[in-house]
């Protein structure tokens, strides 16, 4: 006869099985319905400021609609500017105006958008088209930074060229030329295609004018494109490449991260042309930064599909969307169980101690916004920070709970001083530990004392280094991109997860470091056999 237990633990066990079996076979449903698109979340923040009343006029571009890339949704905002959006040729140009102001002003425009990764089969034998469309002529023109009838760039472009007899040679040619021989320095100015050309370095702005001036000289259209790359948040740092005119199709080509007829998905496009990224005529002093994050879409019309389901996820996520919640919040939260499950296998099978139950889970989840170097030497700083305050304390002889409100106070001090010296030094790395919560804070520095004082630094030093495992490997659960899936696809997948904890509740064996710990004893019980 099976125990209570045993059976309780069947039924979580086989409440998502039948489930799943049911939504495959009977509601025809597909894991692709529910894979959500990956989008970023870019904000743009601007500071103005006036010594005097002034009427000022700020523009810049927002992100264009193209096959890369997809507007959802944007919002422009500021107490005392206003904004408007529209547009201009191919750009979309945004602005802030405002009449005689003074002192300090914030402005910030946020837009959710979809990027995908974009490559083109450039085939050798693409011919030169002899028959551009009329509106093609501005992109084979030769301007005051892309000085395409140079003699010099002319020159040099022939020599590259020189028995290569097919297009996609003669532009792998300036292309490996731009890359390999024109050095990358971080100019805060620009340079032209000739200068560049001249002194065998620029940034981006210049290898790509001297890219675009070489490959309009091969009677080729070509056009420079501004954006963002989303490798670190927040930046200031925007960048420059190339988009070629080929069988109907610009085609992009980035000569500073050699890139060929591809761009990855964190390219942003801001605008096409030689622009200027902010244009505004009054004296004012102007500082911006562009921050994003990763976020999760929901795709569109998934919950009427599937309206007959007992548990719709589409419409849960359409909901977080309408009410402009991150899906990122969400999926997280489907997350914590299975990363609940893992840390409980760790503890009870392995043998694991950590600090605290689930404080290694809640770390894990916030090392998206610090980062995980960082997160962890954040984790590891807090940990020294209680020693040696403790070391000092004790000495005071003073009670329990002012001693942990002292040590949480100490902890907050150092931060803010880091804080403010990254702000100082511009080092966005070091500021976005504001992203670790202060209650994770005030849980590691109640244990870290606990531990001290009941079992010593031995034990502190072993317990620091089982947490910081389990934090590294909840991490990598929490944010695997399979297992995110699953759990979308498969919410009662949780149910599965309570059956498990259940099995693993009645779990009276010997844990692995245990096996470890007395594997003499184990060796010698056998060898008396």
């Amino acid at each position: 006869m099976l125990k209570k237990w045993y059976i309780i633990c069947l039924i979580f066990l086989f409440i998502p099985i039948i489930s799943i079996f049911l939504k495959i076979f009977y509601f025809d449903y597909e894991i692709s319905d529910v894979i959500p698109d990956k989008g970023y979340k870019l904000v743009l923040e601007i500071i103005s400021h006036t010594d005097s009343p002034k009427s000022i006029n700020i523009s810049t571009f927002a992100p264009i609609n193209n096959l890369k890339q997809r507007v959802l949704q944007e919002e422009g905002f500021s107490d005392a500017f206003n904004f408007r959006l529209q547009k201009e040729d191919n750009n979309r140009v945004m602005s802030w105006t405002a009449d005689r102001i003074i002192g300090e002003n914030k402005m910030r425009y946020t837009v959710k958008l979809k990027a995908r990764a974009i490559k083109y089969v450039f085939l050798p034998d693409t011919p030169i088209d002899a028959n551009y469309p009329p509106i093609m002529n501005k992109y084979l023109e030769s301007s005051e930074m892309i000085q395409t009838r140079s003699e010099a760039i002319q020159k040099k472009a022939q020599k590259l060229t020189k028995n290569k007899h097919t297009l996609y040679d003669k532009i792998k040619a300036i292309h490996n030329f731009v890359i390999k021989k024109i050095k990358y320095v971080n100019f805060s100015g620009g340079l032209d295609a000739e200068s560049t050309l001249q002194i065998l370095e620029a940034s981006c702005n210049g290898k790509s004018r001297l890219y675009v001036a070489m490959v309009r000289g091969l009677g080729v259209p070509a056009r420079l494109v501004g954006g963002i790359i989303l490798n670190r948040s927040p930046k200031k740092v925007t960048h420059q490449w190339v988009e070629i005119y080929l069988q109907g199709n610009w085609v992009p080509f980035c000569p500073t991260n050699n890139y060929f007829a591809e761009l990855p998905n964190r390219y942003i496009t801001l605008y096409y042309g030689d622009q200027v990224l902010f244009k505004y005529k009054s004296k004012i002093q102007l500082d911006y930064s562009y921050s994003f994050e990763k976020i999760t879409i929901p795709k569109t019309g998934l919950s009427n599909k599937f309206k007959d389901l007992p548990i719709n996820i589409f419409a849960i996520m359409e909901n977080f969307e309408k009410f402009n919640i991150s899906l990122n919040i969400f999926i997280y939260l489907l997350m914590l169980p299975l990363a609940a499950v893992i840390l409980v296998i760790l503890r009870n099978v392995f043998g694991l101690e950590t600090f605290g139950t689930f404080l290694p889970i809640l770390i894990a989840s916030v090392l998206g916004g610090t980062g995980v170097i960082l997160g962890i030497l954040l984790f590891f700083a807090i940990i020294f920070l209680v020693y040696l305050g403790n070391l000092l304390l004790s000495k005071l002889e003073i009670l329990y709970h002012p001693k942990m409100a002292i040590l949480l106070s100490l902890v907050i001090a150092v931060m803010i001083t880091v804080f403010y010296f990254g702000l100082l030094g511009k080092n966005y790395d070091v500021i976005s530990l504001v992203f670790f919560p202060v209650a994770i804070m005030a849980i590691t520095i109640n244990r870290v004392t606990i531990i001290m004082e009941e079992d010593g630094v031995k034990r502190l030093f072993v317990m620091t280094f089982n947490t910081i495992l389990v934090i590294l490997i909840s991490y990598y659960f929490i944010n695997s991109i399979f297992l995110q899936l699953m759990m979308l696809s498969f919410p009662e997948l949780i149910s599965f997860f309570i059956g498990l904890n259940i099995l693993i509740g009645r779990w009276s064996g010997f844990r692995l470091t245990e096996f470890i710990r007395f594997r003499g004893f184990f060796m010698r019980q056998q060898y008396d056999r």
